[in-house]
């Protein structure tokens, strides 16, 4: 027959709070005392919790049962599969991101993403700050104007961005005039962003290495009537994007209006790229490919950004 035995309370345990070590009278099973160490984390892992548990009325018993459903193996350390004992990681330990059997504290993790962010924004500033002392560039874009909310998630991204720069009072392709009812190349002669290893631009065309990329691509047109671009394989010959159906009117008001694209394209190989612009009409007295504000900031027309995603 299984012996009756009285559960224990908190009247009948200490705990070491101060850490010195003390002992103290501690009950056996066959109802006497002996000497033993007052509880500590050295004896059982989560002693406050367990001593919490206790002060608020609960019984021992019950809480060394909720320790034991924590921990699992007493003398273990916690894996994927078992509970056991786990240690905080420290922002060190969590910017390595080698171990698997620490845990990550929010408060260390948000240091390592703010750390992480940072060196990647002063990555993309220190690209813009290298075309500011080129005249093709009129856009002075430096350091110091671009933070991780500007950037958004492109701070973590691969991406290439370029454009059609032209100089404060000069329209879109230095002023020429397009070919009506066809597809007109447009004019890429800046690097904005490059950080797609093996992307470059050159001859107004763009080549990307094999991958799964997101274009995003605008252009202006003015007395166009109909008018639409396209991201264009020059090495294949093929269409890969079409954009948006526009339309402005062909009278002396000189509407403008962009035509945009948008969407994912998948490269087997290395990849030469264009963007086409189809004009139904050509302006004789006004450049088609956009009309220069004239600001004294410089002029921008096509404009091209891509994000590798794979």
């Amino acid at each position: 027959m299984l012996a009756t035995k009285a559960k224990l309370h908190k009247e009948d345990i200490e705990f070491d709070t101060d850490g010195d070590g003390a002992t103290s009278q501690v009950p056996t099973s066959t109802g006497g005392t002996r000497t033993g160490s007052k509880l500590n984390a050295g004896h059982i892992p989560l002693t406050t919790q367990v001593r919490q548990l206790i002060e608020s009325g609960t019984d021992v018993e019950a809480a060394l049962l909720y320790l034991l459903g924590k921990v699992g193996d007493p003398d273990g350390a916690a894996t994927l599969t078992a509970a056991g004992i786990i240690r905080l990681a420290t922002q060190d330990e969590t910017l390595a991101g080698s171990s698997g059997s620490i845990a990550v504290s929010p408060s260390s993790l948000n240091a390592v993403v703010e750390q992480t962010v940072a060196a990647m924004v002063q990555t993309v500033s220190d690209a813009l700050s290298s075309h500011t002392s080129n005249t093709n560039n009129p856009h002075s874009v430096t350091a110091e104007h671009v933070t991780a909310e500007q950037l958004g998630v492109a701070v973590a991204s691969e991406i290439l961005h370029v454009q059609e720069q032209q100089a404060s009072g000069t329209d879109g392709h230095a002023g020429d005039t397009p070919t009506a009812d066809d597809w007109n190349q447009r004019e890429l002669n800046a690097t904005v962003i490059n950080g797609i290893s093996g992307a470059e631009l050159n001859n107004n065309q763009i080549t990307l290495p094999s991958g799964t990329y997101w274009i995003e691509a605008r252009a202006p047109a003015v007395r166009a009537t109909n008018h639409q671009i396209r991201a264009y394989d020059v090495d294949n010959s093929a269409t890969l994007l079409v954009g948006s159906s526009e339309y402005n009117a062909a009278g002396a008001s000189y509407a403008q209006t962009s035509a945009r694209l948008r969407g994912r394209i998948v490269l087997g190989g290395s990849t030469t790229i264009r963007i086409d612009h189809y004009i139904g009409y050509a302006p004789a007295a006004a450049a088609g490919f956009g009309i220069a504000v004239s600001s004294g900031a410089g002029e921008v027309y096509t404009d091209v950004f891509i994000q590798k995603l794979a």
